[in-house]
């Protein structure tokens, strides 16, 4: 996902838009709205995502380097069919190596949206048994 070129994008059976985008010099934030599609349930985990910055034209060494979420606020969120999710990615980066305003960079989702079924699960029964004496006796 180019953060220059593009702001729609799907993966798998999730619809994504980028809702904003601020890139400064030494860092960038990005928001994202993402609903999910499926029929089972859908996970985001946004701390599971990545950003290929490319240093500008101007930088000797052009070397793409990858940098994770820096958001503290990352974590996993479970959507049922329908149900839509808004997360960050923020990066921050050394201005000595690039300057964001200009740099490529380019998201790498890895394993950001994943799906799962649901499943019954036989739990079977637990009995208990209310002792009014003993509990009275507690509760002086």
């Amino acid at each position: 996902f180019d953060l220059e070129a593009d702001n729609k994008f799907d993966a798998g059976n999730f619809e994504c838009s980028m809702k904003g985008l601020k890139k400064e010099t030494k860092e960038t934030l990005a928001k994202f709205t993402c609903t999910y599609e499926g029929k089972s349930i859908g996970f985001i985990d946004s701390a599971e995502l990545r950003v290929e910055v490319t240093p500008e034209a101007k930088k000797e060494d052009r070397t793409p380097r990858t940098h994770a979420n820096g958001d503290r606020k990352a974590d996993k969120k479970m959507l049922q069919p329908g149900d839509k999710h808004t997360f960050n990615a923020f990066f921050t980066v050394e201005p000595r190596f690039a300057d964001m305003q200009f740099a490529q960079m380019v998201i790498q989702w890895g394993d950001t949206f994943s799906e799962s079924t649901i499943e019954e699960v036989d739990m079977g029964t637990v009995d208990f048994e209310f002792d009014e004496e003993k509990t009275a006796e507690k509760n002086e």
